[in-house]
């Protein structure tokens, strides 16, 4: 199934000497994902403050496993919306 997930950033809750590293444990905790085809697209809010994933996963609980094991993850909104798609594209009627 796939999912639509929207995240904020709690920008002002990071303790800044703790941001950079964070940050980059973000990254490899995301790409382990990216390589095993869970999370198949990433998009940027435009002006900052968060982000759009596209993520192919088996059930809510494994949404759940993925974006809650984010090194930010405390300091993150989370937005999930399961979506089909539509049938312009060749998705169900």
């Amino acid at each position: 199934m796939l999912y639509i997930v929207t995240t904020k950033i709690l920008r002002s809750q990071i303790p800044e000497d703790q941001a950079a590293e964070l940050i980059q444990k973000e990254m490899a905790h995301a790409r382990q994902f990216i390589e095993q085809k869970k999370i198949l697209a990433a998009y940027r809010r435009l002006g900052g403050g968060g982000s759009f994933f596209i993520v192919d996963a088996d059930s809510n609980e494994e949404v759940h496993q993925i974006f809650s094991g984010l090194p930010l993850a405390r300091y993150l909104e989370f937005e999930v919306t399961p979506v089909l798609l539509h049938p312009l594209f060749g998705g169900p009627a």
